[in-house]
């Protein structure tokens, strides 16, 4: 079973924060790990996908991949509704944002050596290359 874990941006170190997702009154959102709950900037709160790049990193929502056996467009992560599963979206300076509709997971079945280049957090500056 994949842990279900979160990760969010503190609101006043602006840190990672990783943990258990709180809703609290007020729409406070918190997260609770390492012993402490800590309140996050709601925008910034992304999901673990279950999954680990190539390099041995978590993957999760709102991350960039780089697949540099197909392309090296910037593939971000999302959770599609209507799919129920992680999947991944190409930004392109011609076409805008491209939604795929292929679960990451079956992404990694056929390009393992994908990895985490940023993400949309800490990295805006990477669409502006695509």
């Amino acid at each position: 079973m994949r842990p279900i874990k979160f990760r969010g941006k503190h609101k006043t170190t602006e840190e990672w924060v990783y943990g258990d997702l709180e809703h609290l009154p007020n729409n406070n959102i918190h997260i609770f790990g390492d012993h402490a709950s800590q309140p996050v900037i709601a925008e910034s709160i992304g999901q673990f996908t279950g999954l680990i790049d190539h390099n041995g990193k978590e993957i999760y929502e709102g991350d960039f991949l780089e697949c540099p056996q197909v392309r090296t467009i910037p593939l971000e992560v999302y959770y599609n509704s209507s799919k129920g599963a992680f999947c991944l979206a190409e930004h392109t300076h011609t076409e805008g944002i491209l939604k795929g509709t292929t679960p990451i997971g079956d992404m990694f079945m056929y390009y393992p050596e994908m990895f985490i280049i940023g993400n949309i957090y800490d990295n805006p500056e990477i669409l502006k290359s695509a």
